[in-house]
């Protein structure tokens, strides 16, 4: 009979142990809980849109850039070429018929306020979660890398810890993973020092037997 059996046959005690399993049973679900809710925290930081201020501010500066590269490349044929032009000019009056579309380009050069007034309206109707400001982004990620890797580090010692005592819980698969790969490195790294002691206690050996030869 095991140990473990027999003290579980102590009046009382099976109750207790039971107790005790279902506490870190419970503890350890928690905590696996709060690494996939901070891991989705960081990835949300990581990755997750602007705020609606950069957002216009995107914008707003796309607008202005568009806008400048119009004015510069069509500005003065329209202004002085076209309408500008003097009566019997070979080429004057408007470029478009009342039928053309407007461009983009034209877009912003002309109505550039109104469009950024709208956009902004756009954006402050639209329901999302935004991500931290660009500024603050890599802060923000490496504080909450920090917090995952202790409450990661919290998990997988509570499962050492509990597997040393009989409650047999598997690891989590990036944990395994990861002890799979530092056991075949571990391996690897022996693998190559006993190579090369091999190859130095050859090189030694060589070297003596050289040198006896010399000496006698």
């Amino acid at each position: 009979m095991s140990l473990l059996t027999k003290l579980t046959d102590i009046p009382g005690l099976r109750r207790q142990m039971q107790a005790a399993t279902t506490s870190v049973t419970q503890t350890l679900g928690q905590l696996r809980e709060a690494i996939t809710a901070k891991t989705v925290e960081r990835d949300s930081a990581q990755n997750g849109p602007l705020p609606p201020g950069e957002v216009i501010a995107r914008f707003e500066a796309w607008v202005d850039e568009v806008a400048q590269r119009q004015r510069k490349e069509y500005g003065v044929g329209l202004v002085i070429h076209r309408f500008g032009a003097p009566p019997g000019a070979h080429i004057s009056g408007s470029p478009w018929a009342p039928s053309t579309e407007v461009t983009w380009g034209f877009a912003v050069l002309f109505f550039g306020d109104m469009l950024k007034a709208q956009f902004a309206e756009l954006v402050r109707q639209t329901e999302y979660t935004p991500a931290p400001a660009l500024a603050e982004r890599a802060a923000v990620v490496a504080r909450l890398e920090r917090e995952l890797a202790e409450v990661e580090t919290t998990e997988e010692a509570l499962v050492d810890e509990m597997n040393a005592n009989g409650i047999m819980v598997a690891h989590r698969p990036e944990v395994t993973q990861r002890r799979e790969a530092e056991r075949r490195r571990r391996e690897q790294a022996e693998r190559s020092a006993a190579d090369r002691r091999a190859r130095e206690r050859a090189i030694d050996q060589r070297h003596a037997i050289r040198t006896g030869g010399r000496g006698q």
